[in-house]
Parts: C-alpha cells; structure tokens; sequence
C-alpha cells in the first residue's frame, strides 16, 4: 500500500509500506502511487515531496511480479503504445510533469522501478545500507523506465553504461562516487536528513521560484545551451509577470540579501 500524508508546512510524505513484500508495488500500490504524484502536482498547499520505503530493509524492490497474472496488470495503464514507443509511464517519473521539488529517501533496495524512482527524484540521499541496480538486461529487458535517458545526463557516460550494461547492484559508497545521491547518512539519520532538506526549502525558497527553476532546468536539457538561456529568459519573465502583481515583492527580495547596518562606532 502507498501511505500519503501532507504535513502543515506542506512536505508531503510518500511511503511504499509493503515491508513484506521489500516494498515491491502491485498493481493497486501503482494506482495509488500516482495518484499520490498527481495530489503533490496539483495541490497549492504542498510545496515539496519525499518518498520513502516503509521499514529499513527497502526502499522499493520493484514490481511485484504476481501481478503479471492479473487481469488489470500494470501495462494495461503504463504502457501505453503510442506508435510503438513505451510512453506513459508515470510511476516510472516518465509521461507526467511534476515541477515540485521531489526528494528520494533511499533506505535499503531500489530496484528496477525502484531504481527509476530515485533517479526521477530531484534530490537524493541514501541510507548507508542503500543498494541500487537496474537490472532489466538480466531478464531480457531494457532500463525502459527513463533510466537510459535519464542516467545518461545525470551521471557519467562510463558510470551510466556500467550500471546499464551489467544490471549489477551497486551499493550505497559507489552511489555517492557515481553521483547518483547527494549524500549518504546513517539509516537512523535518514528521514530526519530528507525532512530538514524539504523544510529548508519551504521555509527559504519562493515556490513559484523553485517550480520555474526545475521546469527550465529540466526542459533545458533537451536543447543547446543557447537555446536553454533563451528558455531561462522567458521562464524567469514568466516568473517575474506573476510577482508583478506583489508591490511588496521586490523590497522583500531585496532585503533579504541587504547588510544590516554597520554598528555606530563607540565614542
């Protein structure tokens, strides 16, 4: 099952609690897990999302491949084929937009989509004990998830053809080496590191500010660096026009970066 819960600050808390199972998802946690992604997208009260797997020992193992056999098997309503390409994909991050910022707690296994979730994920920190492998290609597969396209840009060429090529586990220290976490704690550390960092965010960060800003970032990714200054420039105007209606935001952006005044020298 998908726990949502949406603190008073506006960090919602996404956790795959299937401990039993090493929080691999069936088909009614998928169902759930977007519609968890689709509230952090539309609703104005959250600012930031962490996902998280229930108990220390995984953070998502995957599919839960039982449900193969049922009749509603998640490819009914992920892998739609538009022209033959694998698209809609959203507990993958592949075929929905969310421009919030997403934080992967990553305690224990991700892997397969467990995998494609972290790298989906926009800030990442792993428990020591945090293991990752997409290991499609042991089963006749490819990384169809987003993580070709994804590692490719995320991290480099060598370290994104290793894990790609392999399917290999790799654990928590190789992560960090590859630049694949931000950080890696303590497990018992680990939810308190990802709530300090969403918290920062929502007390520091303006949230039209950090929306626009991962919207051109990510869509700058998929042209020249000429072209991305353009997407920046209208992204920021864009930003701009809906604060122009605030008389008080300037002042208030602009102090937050002024000196206080120099203490009068003592006679």
């Amino acid at each position: 099952m998908i726990d949502f819960e949406v603190t008073d600050d506006g960090i919602a808390w996404i956790v795959m609690n299937r401990p039993e199972k090493m929080n691999a998802l069936d088909t009614p946690d998928m169902n759930a897990f977007v519609d968890a992604l689709n509230q952090v997208r539309t609703n104005p009260s959250i600012r930031v999302a962490i996902m998280i797997g229930a108990g220390d020992k995984a953070f998502c193992a995957g599919m839960d491949w039982n449900v193969i056999n049922e009749p509603d098997m998640p490819w009914v309503r992920y892998y739609d084929v538009p022209d033959g390409l694998l698209m809609d994909m959203k507990p993958y991050f592949k075929g929905i937009d969310v421009w919030k910022p997403v934080i992967a707690a990553v305690n224990g296994h991700a892997l397969g989509l467990g995998a494609h979730m972290v790298v989906g994920a926009d800030i990442r920190i792993a428990s020591s004990n945090a293991t990752i492998a997409f290991h499609e290609v042991h089963y006749g597969d490819t990384a169809n998830g987003g993580g070709i396209s994804r590692l490719a840009r995320q991290i480099p060429f060598v370290h994104a053809m290793d894990l790609l090529l392999t399917g290999r586990r790799v654990g928590a220290e190789d992560m960090e080496r590859m630049g694949l976490v931000n950080e890696v704690v303590a497990p018992e550390a680990l939810r308190a590191r990802a709530e300090e960092i969403a918290r920062y965010i929502v007390e520091h960060a303006d949230p039209m500010a950090v929306q626009i800003t991962k919207r051109t970032l990510i869509t700058g990714l998929d042209v020249g660096q000429s072209q991305s200054m353009l997407l920046e420039a209208v992204y920021t105007e864009m930003l701009h026009n809906k604060h122009s209606g605030d008389e008080h935001f300037l002042f208030d952006y602009g102090s937050r970066f002024r000196r206080p005044p120099s203490p009068e020298p003592s006679a």
